[in-house]
């Protein structure tokens, strides 16, 4: 028995298959239009990862309304991709999401609202892009799994960002601006590692690849690996903590490939 294709219709079928998982994905945000641009004014999905769009029907998705993801306990969120596309995210938008393990928010979000993140008690840690010049008040509020939020500009003005977050700190990069030892009542540390080649630590040691990273002390660090630059594909490797300022990270699977590269990222 042969099985016989046509090449055309299955083209088709597949791209029929695509838009309509597209349209379903899309169905879950309710949008409002504004001067050709959309704004996501809620979700009513239940997936616990979610990767928001950039855009749809050829507009884009650049705002977060307030309470656009506020949880009423049906959502479930564990994971939420925010893309570069996005300048605003409204007060509690992200609030209630009692299973939300971290969040990214991206360079181009200049406007955090008040209370966007406000009891995810879950959430362990966060990332703020550098176009956030100022916060609006109880940011994270009663997330008190909180450990680490990562800063990439300079520092915002804030209130009380972190009310009931008692095991916060705060990192910074080198380079910026307006830091101290502390930032809206916790702890400020400049998050600065770095990889040390001269010390005789790079190289191949008893079946692994691996070299010192040295920085603050106590800043936690995350190695990651990939085998082409341009596909963006790190696979994390380790996650630890700099004790003392300094430690041997490696990777026992370095033979696996030609080429591998390694970069230290926030955890």
């Amino acid at each position: 028995m042969k099985l016989k294709y046509n090449s055309t219709k299955l083209g088709m079928l597949m791209a029929a298959f695509l838009f309509t998982q597209r349209m379903a994905v899309n169905a879950q945000f309710t949008f409002a239009t504004n001067n050709g641009t959309l704004t996501i004014v809620s979700y009513a999905g239940t997936q616990s990862t979610v990767t928001i769009p950039r855009e749809t029907n050829g507009m884009s998705i650049v705002a977060i309304a307030n309470n656009a993801f506020l949880d009423d306990g049906s959502h479930g969120l564990i994971n939420i991709t925010i893309p570069n596309s996005i300048t605003s995210i409204g007060s509690s938008a992200f609030g209630g999401n009692v299973w939300l393990s971290s969040a990214t928010i991206p360079n181009s979000v200049t406007n955090l609202g008040d209370n966007a993140f406000s009891y995810c008690p879950s959430m362990t840690s966060a990332v703020i892009g550098s176009g956030i010049k100022s916060l609006n008040g109880f940011t994270f509020s009663q997330c008190y799994s909180l450990q680490a939020v990562f800063f990439q500009g300079n520092a915002p003005s804030a209130g009380n960002e972190f009310y009931s977050d008692n095991n916060v700190t705060v990192y910074y990069l080198p380079g910026t601006t307006n830091w101290s030892s502390t930032f809206a009542g916790r702890p400020a540390v400049l998050w600065n590692p770095q990889f040390s080649v001269t010390d005789g630590s790079f190289g191949i040691r008893s079946n692994r690849f691996g070299f010192n990273v040295v920085g603050t002390s106590n800043i936690p660090i995350a190695l990651e690996a990939c085998t082409n630059l341009t596909s963006g594909n790190w696979q994390r490797l380790q996650t630890c903590t700099l004790t003392n300022g300094s430690i041997y990270l490696f990777d026992t699977n370095w033979t696996n490939s030609k080429v591998r590269f390694y970069r230290v990222s926030a955890p």
